[in-house]
C-alpha cells in the first residue's frame, strides 16, 4: 500500500521532501576497503557494488558502511558507471558490451554488468540498495562454488526434475540482489550466452511496463532459468543454497531511496523498449 502511494505524483513529491530533509549532504564512501580479518574459502573475499555516482544520502551512506563492518572478512569494492564502463569495454565480449552500452535501462546494465564481472572475477555481488544483516560467509561452507538465496516470488512454473531435487524451494525465482560465485563459473556461462541469444526477441519491440521484460531477459528470471539449466545437467552439490532472501537477512538499507532522487526508478516506465537501437 505504502509502496503504491509513493509511486504516484504526490508520492514522488513526498519521498523527494523526506529525503532532501533527512538525507542531505550526499556523501561519497570509499570505493576500497579491507578485508581486515581475510576468510579461507573458493569464492574470493571480495564484495562488488555499483552505482551510478559515488554520492549517497546520510542514511543510505551510513548503512553502508555499516555494512562493511559488519563483514571485515572481505574486501569491498564500489564502481562508478564510469568505471563500470571501462570494465565491459576492456572485456573483449563484443555481443556482451554491445547488449550493455545499447541498454536503455540503468538497471539491465547493472545485471549484465555483474554478471560478467563476477564470471571474470569472482566473489560476491550486492545491489547497492540492499543490506545483509550478518556476515555474508557465514551463509555457505567454504567449499562453496557458488551462494544463492530464494525470493518469495513464485517462478510460475517448477524447476526440471533433476534440478528441484537439489533445491528447496523449486517453484521460487532466485535473488540477484547478493551472489557469490567462483570465478568462470559455468552456471554465469549459461547465463551470458542464454542473454546474448534471447535479447534478439526483445529487440524492436515496446513494452507496456518495461520492468516485466527486463526481470525475464536479466533479472532474477534469467538468472533462475540458468540455475535451472545448470543443474538439470550437473547435480552439482558446491552450488549452495542460502533459504529465503539469505535466511531472512536480507533488507533494504534506510534510506536507499533517496538514490531515485538522483536517478528515476525504472519501476514508473511505461511503453518502452529495452534497447536503444531495433
Amino acid at each position: 500500500m505504502i509502496d503504491s502511494v509513493l509511486r504516484t505524483a504526490s508520492g514522488q513529491f513526498l519521498r523527494r521532501t523526506l529525503g532532501l530533509a533527512f538525507d542531505l549532504p550526499s556523501r561519497p564512501i570509499p570505493k576500497q576497503s579491507g578485508p581486515v580479518e581475510p576468510v579461507r574459502q573458493l569464492i574470493p573475499p571480495r564484495v562488488t557494488q555499483t552505482w551510478e555516482v559515488n554520492e549517497f544520502g546520510r542514511r543510505h551512506r551510513r548503512s553502508l558502511l555499516d555494512f562493511r563492518a559488519r563483514n571485515p572478512n572481505l574486501g569491498f569494492e564500489l564502481l562508478d558507471r564510469a568505471s563500470r564502463d571501462d570494465f565491459i569495454e576492456t572485456l573483449g565480449d563484443c555481443e556482451i558490451s554491445r547488449l550493455y552500452f545499447d541498454s536503455r535501462f540503468a538497471t539491465m546494465r547493472a545485471d549484465i554488468f555483474r554478471y560478467a564481472y563476477l564470471f571474470e572475477n569472482g566473489g560476491y555481488y550486492c545491489d547497492i540498495s540492499m543490506n545483509h544483516k550478518g556476515k555474508i560467509t557465514e551463509q555457505h561452507s567454504p567449499r562453496a562454488s557458488a551462494v544463492i538465496a530464494f525470493e518469495r516470488n513464485s517462478a510460475l512454473r517448477m524447476a526440471p526434475k533433476a534440478a528441484a531435487d537439489l533445491l528447496e524451494y523449486p517453484s521460487h525465482l532466485m535473488a540477484i540482489w547478493l551472489l557469490g560465485f567462483t570465478p568462470r563459473h559455468p552456471i554465469l556461462k549459461i547465463l551470458l550466452d542464454q542473454i546474448k541469444v534471447e535479447s534478439e526477441e526483445f529487440r524492436g519491440r515496446t513494452f507496456s511496463v518495461p520492468k516485466s521484460a527486463i526481470i525475464a531477459l536479466t533479472g532474477p528470471a534469467a538468472f533462475t532459468r540458468a540455475v535451472w539449466t545448470y543443474l538439470d545437467e550437473v547435480q552439482d552439490i558446491s552450488v549452495e543454497f542460502a533459504g529465503l532472501d539469505f535466511n531472512q537477512c536480507g533488507e533494504v538499507h534506510r534510506g536507499a531511496g533517496f538514490r531515485h532522487i538522483q536517478y528515476p526508478s525504472y519501476a514508473s516506465a511505461r511503453d518502452e523498449g529495452l534497447f536503444n537501437s531495433p
